[in-house]
């Protein structure tokens, strides 16, 4: 499998299509929430441009979260700090038109010593499969403590939608069955380097997904606030988790998973909202800090330096 993508993505016509997906996304990002950012006065804007400010800076803290979970898993003197940044940065630019980011390995993979890349890309899996943990543990506190279902009458508009989604996971459910027995001895690769990753150094890498999680979560947080959300900081965050369990497993890409975290921030957070519409912005906001700008420099990163997505045989 890791060859496999690592090849598709070496290809010419792959090269020249991934830079003109990501400009042409954001693009269409923009121009299809023209009407979010009009809700979103410019008065608000200025009026919050410090915590806006906050949370572009605090996407930088994201990354360098992620990078020393990376090299924590890695454990390798070969891996520098520098260079596994620039790895994540890449790696964004890869996993950017694949779904759940599945080609990230391979930009990262690009930026390592040829000694570490092909456990720098088992390692890559490693450390997505602790995130997910984290995600999922942070999920249960959501459906624990959120109040979701006395909201469900009043978004009754969002039923379409939300019927759509379902019969999607179903699909992609049925989907993954199908190709469960096919995929089984890569999960089993994965699962072997797994083991064998001595308990101090997962500890730590435990921390460091922990730590990041905490990070884009106040970061959304923040956003919620900046739009006008009414309840707790507890609630905040307790539906925060909730929507990023429900959007990380299903395996869209980075510009699905913009669509379907809007239409999860409507429908979770709109009841404490001036305007429903406006959980939309907020969901805009976070996915332009901790995606759009950092695919962006990692495009930018890529044409300086003319790296090429590599295999890790």
């Amino acid at each position: 499998m890791y060859k496999t993508v690592s090849t598709a993505l070496q290809s010419k016509q792959v090269k020249l299509v991934i830079p003109a997906i990501i400009l042409g996304t954001l693009a269409y990002v923009f121009w299809r929430n023209i009407s979010s950012f009009e809700i979103f006065s410019w008065q608000l804007l200025r009026d919050h441009a410090t915590v806006l400010i906050l949370i572009t800076s605090l996407t930088f803290v994201n990354l360098y979260f992620e990078m020393r979970k990376w090299t924590a898993l890695i454990n390798s003197p070969v891996v520098k700090p520098k260079t596994a940044f620039t790895g994540i940065l890449l790696g964004m630019c890869s996993g950017f038109v694949t779904p759940n980011r599945l080609g990230e390995f391979a930009g990262r993979s690009a930026a390592l010593p040829k000694a570490a890349r092909k456990k720098g890309a088992l390692m890559t899996f490693a450390g997505s499969g602790i995130q997910g943990a984290v995600t999922l543990l942070a999920g249960a506190i959501g459906f624990i403590f959120y109040p979701i279902l006395p909201q469900i009458a009043s978004l009754a508009k969002l039923w379409p939608q939300v019927f759509y989604i379902v019969i999607a996971s179903i699909a992609l459910a049925a989907l993954f069955l199908w190709f469960k027995k096919p995929l089984k001895p890569h999960i089993a690769i994965v699962l072997k380097h797994l083991k064998s990753i001595k308990t101090p150094i997962l500890i730590k890498a435990w921390f460091w997904a922990i730590g990041r999680y905490a990070i884009f979560s106040t970061q959304f947080v923040l956003a919620l606030y900046c739009v006008g959300f009414t309840s707790d900081i507890w609630m905040c965050y307790t539906g925060v988790f909730l929507l990023y369990f429900c959007q990380s497993y299903l395996p869209f890409t980075a510009m699905g998973e913009l669509g379907i975290r809007e239409v999860l921030a409507i429908f979770i957070f709109g009841a404490f909202l001036p305007e429903p519409m406006l959980a939309a912005v907020a969901s805009l906001i976070v996915w332009v800090a901790n995606i759009g700008i950092p695919v962006l420099m990692g495009l930018l990163k890529m044409k300086l330096t003319k790296t090429r997505l590599i295999g890790i045989s």
